[in-house]
Formats: C-alpha cells, sequence, structure tokens
C-alpha cells in the first residue's frame, strides 16, 4: 500500500496537476486501506 501511493504522489509532483491531485485524493479516500 505505501508503495503504491508512493507512485501515486511521485505521479502527482512529476506532472503537477492539480486535476489529478484531486484524483489522487479522491482515490485515498474511497480506499479505507490507504487512509492512516
Amino acid at each position: 500500500m505505501c508503495l503504491f501511493k508512493s507512485y501515486l504522489y511521485s505521479e502527482v509532483e512529476l506532472i503537477s496537476s492539480v486535476s489529478l491531485k484531486e484524483k489522487v485524493v479522491d482515490l485515498i479516500d474511497n480506499k479505507p486501506l490507504v487512509k492512516s
């Protein structure tokens, strides 16, 4: 799960896209396993 999250954040940083960031946040929000 950590690797998955790291990958997503890396993509967000790489593209620097607000839309993608929102998608990632939404994705994490919908996955209780990813939530701390």
